[in-house]
């Protein structure tokens, strides 16, 4: 199995696109996953006990324009800004989304949708978007911010935040860098 990649900017345009013609749940769902740095589990799911994860509707604060993530795996839980087009999306999903305290409810409304619900939603919209297979997990998300921000400069403390790493070098891994983005920035720092 190849290894997973990163998407490009019309890859995630697409997947964008596609989302927000399909439903008002899938374009809060990916608009979401695409413009944080999200696990699939932060957004609904259990971790690794079992126990209920996910983004709760208490979570959003659309008065503030803020997200609260509660994040796993020993990582920083953040209060993020709102993305632009993100409290659109969330408006129209909590209109119509079923009363649960979930953002992403399951079948059973007192608990979140499961982790595979949410893989197959986001596999299923990146095949009709056209994205690769091997871009088309959730977590590619993560991967594609992390690394668009690491390829246009951002400091590495500032995406060891926005992804909630405890460590910089946990936060390292997304720092992939083409041999055209490292000559181009050679060739500028030592211009």
């Amino acid at each position: 199995m190849k290894r997973m990649q990163p998407m490009t900017r019309e890859h995630l345009e697409a997947l964008r696109k596609t989302a927000n013609e399909t439903g008002a749940k899938e374009a809060c769902l990916i608009a979401l996953m695409t413009r944080h740095i999200i696990r699939c589990s932060e957004v609904a799911g259990t971790d690794a006990e079992g126990r209920p994860t996910g983004l709760k509707k208490s979570d959003i604060n659309l008065l503030d324009g803020t997200i609260h993530i509660t994040r796993l795996k020993r990582s920083n839980s953040t209060t993020e800004a709102l993305r632009p087009g993100e409290r659109d999306v969330l408006q129209a999903w909590l209109a119509v989304k079923p009363e649960s305290p979930w953002l992403f409810p399951g079948r059973n409304l007192d608990e979140p949708m499961d982790r595979k619900t949410t893989f197959n939603i986001y596999r299923s919209l990146c095949r009709k978007a056209g994205v690769p297979v091997t871009s088309a997990a959730p977590h590619s998300s993560r991967h594609t911010l992390g690394t668009d921000l690491t390829r246009l400069g951002a400091p590495m403390k500032l995406v060891q935040q926005a992804g909630g790493w405890k460590t910089i070098q946990a936060a390292a891994k997304y720092q992939e860098l083409t041999q055209a983005h490292v000559d181009a920035e050679v060739a500028r720092l030592l211009a």
